[in-house]
Parts: structure tokens; sequence; C-alpha cells
């Protein structure tokens, strides 16, 4: 939600995608930008999913995903770096700090296991929130 005040945009917007013609395509295509963001869920967490969910996109032999295209094994974007032009009202340096902080922010809501999630009390203390975009 913090990217979506800042940017006016969706972080994943799978509905958007033309590949996205049902539920079942609009649900790969979520689990496709997410992975673009912060990587493919670890084994690990996919072994300790919901069975039948999990199954559903993902081989429970090989845990390789059943979309049509493969997941991203790490992340692929660079999230500072994508909110840098909407952090330029700052000069110089500071807008790259300010991109940087909130990057942050959104990466420690984005995990695959909730458990490695930040806290809405630790997020409430992260410095992009506390400095409040002064």
């Amino acid at each position: 939600m913090a990217y979506e005040l800042v940017t006016g945009q969706f972080l994943f917007d799978p509905k958007a995608h033309p590949d996205s013609a049902d539920e079942d395509a609009m649900d790969r295509r979520h689990l496709y930008e997410i992975s673009a963001l912060i990587g493919a869920p670890p084994t690990a967490w996919l072994q300790r999913g919901n069975g039948a969910h999990v199954r559903r996109f993902f081989d429970p032999r090989t845990w390789k995903f059943l979309g049509a295209r493969p997941l991203h094994r790490t992340g692929k974007i660079n999230l500072a770096e994508d909110l840098v032009p909407y952090t330029a009202r700052y000069a110089g340096d500071r807008c790259r700090e300010e991109a940087k902080a909130l990057a942050d922010f959104v990466l420690r809501c984005v995990q695959w296991d909730p458990a490695k999630r930040a806290s809405p009390t630790e997020l409430l203390e992260h410095p992009w929130l506390r400095r409040g975009g002064r």
C-alpha cells in the first residue's frame, strides 16, 4: 500500500496483464510478479504450505512452477531505482536515499514467509515512516 500511495500504481497488478484471462492465470501472473521482485519462493516454504493450494501452482516432486514461464530465481527488479522518479522532489543524493528507504520499507512487507515479514510495530519504527517524507 505504501508503494501505491507514493506512485499511484499497484506494486503487483496481475489483472492488467493480457495473459490473465481467468482466475487461475491471474494467480499465476501474481506469483510471477512477486518473484520478479523477491525471487521464487523457497522450497522449504512450499513444503510447509497448504497441500492442494501449493500443488495448484507447483509440482510437489520438483517444486517447479507450473506456469508458462519459470519464476525468477532471484528478484530482477531494483525497486529503489524504480522509485527514484517518485522521490524527485528531493535534491541530489536525498532523492536516492528516500527511494532506497521506501524500497526497504516495502521489501520488509513483501516476503514469502509471513514469519519473515516485518511486524506492524517494526514498520512503525522504520526510518522511512518515522521521517515522514521530510
